[in-house]
């Protein structure tokens, strides 16, 4: 999965009761507020914290995590590919660490200023006084410092208990992101230095998933009426239908309306609902996810109704499979924004004794 400068970077670790253990870690480039640094003689780090604004969180709240902060020793660049799956090299000390129990809906007060609710990370001092000392070349440009600071890698303690956990999602973009530098020099005290992450930021999520024990590691192995599918890079559900060209067998028909209808199969758990909404791509023969005809960029996401139905209008796709302008080799389903989020959705499948999944046509004979 596609995995550069997402919406929301994710943090955290959870064991899902059917999908087992899933993780969420992210490396991130900061840039310099402002490019002209007058620090002043002799500048002392008395601090430094990363800040991270909340942008929600799937899973459950009151399990405490554990987080550390490291330093890059590799170069992310803009306007690369870069996966979910790839790693990074990063110093294995870590700058900082912090033992905590997730809260994303509480404003903290701060310096007398009430700010949104945030995740604050105390770092070495170390790495303060650095970039304090650093060369006013350096201290710059956003290059100049990107190649001095390569950026930081927070990762989260694997959480070991089945329906205990949650992934957290941080917005680094906006207001409460941000790395600041408290510091004195010879003449004055109470300064501060700001590190921002902004749109020439690069980022990266990096997600793992173990299904070793899992209901859906069953599943893989025997498939069965239930399919499954997961955001943050996890199993995402094949669909085929391979009788479907048996329609023009005896003649050309005419598609008057295609519905697959897809049902979520247990919506049961509270910590872990379905994704509000449901992407559908059909493969190319050499295996690549193609959107389909029927559905524009600003419309492929097909939102959950009823509480438990995605329904899917697939007109214009198997009226181009019958006629052959279309050769599909099966079909994905996948979560819509599954890299800046954490959902998971049971379904029926196509024998399921209750709502299976099913493609409704109606059609005429030509």
């Amino acid at each position: 999965m596609i995995s550069y400068s997402a919406a929301s970077n994710l943090l955290g670790s959870y064991v899902d009761p059917v999908f087992g253990k899933v993780s969420g870690s992210f490396y991130a480039i900061p840039n310099l507020e402002s490019l002209n640094n007058n620090l002043g003689t002799n500048p002392v780090a008395d601090s430094i914290v990363l800040s991270l604004a909340y942008d929600g969180y799937y899973g459950d709240l009151n399990t405490t995590q554990s987080v550390s902060v490291y330093e890059m020793e590799e170069n992310i660049t803009q306007n690369t590919v870069y996966y979910s799956s790839q790693n990074f090299a990063y110093n294995n000390e870590a700058l900082g660490s912090l033992i905590f129990t997730p809260n994303p809906h509480d404003s903290l007060t701060i310096g007398g200023v009430l700010e949104v609710p945030q995740l604050r990370i105390k770092l070495n001092n170390t790495l303060a006084n650095r970039i304090l000392n650093a060369s006013s070349t350096t201290l710059g440009s956003d290059a100049a410092f990107n190649s001095f600071f390569k950026g930081i890698y927070l990762k989260a303690a694997d959480i070991t208990s089945s329906g205990r956990g949650a992934i957290l999602y941080f917005s680094l973009q906006t207001i409460g992101s941000g790395i600041t530098i408290y510091f004195h020099n010879s003449s004055a005290s109470g300064l501060s230095l700001n590190l921002i992450f902004n749109s020439n930021s690069a980022s990266v999520n990096h997600f793992d998933h173990d299904y070793t024990g899992t209901v859906v590691a069953q599943k893989l192995n025997n498939p069965s009426d239930t399919v499954y599918a997961q955001c943050m890079g996890g199993v995402k559900t094949f669909i085929d239908f391979p009788y479907l060209r048996n329609l023009v067998a005896s003649g050309n028909v005419a598609i008057n309306k295609a519905e697959l209808l897809v049902y979520v199969s247990d919506n049961s758990n509270s910590l872990y609902p379905p994704p509000a909404n449901m992407v559908l791509y059909y493969l190319d023969a050499n295996g690549v996810e193609q959107s389909l005809p029927d559905y524009s960029v600003s419309t492929f996401q097909v939102p959950m109704t009823n509480g438990n139905l995605y329904d899917f209008v697939l007109d214009d796709f198997v009226q181009k499979v019958l006629t052959g302008n279309i050769t599909s080799y099966g079909l994905h389903l996948v979560p819509a924004l599954g890299i800046a989020s954490a959902n998971r959705v049971i379904i029926g499948g196509g024998k399921s004794p209750v709502n299976p999944m099913k493609l409704a046509i109606t059609y005429t004979k030509l």
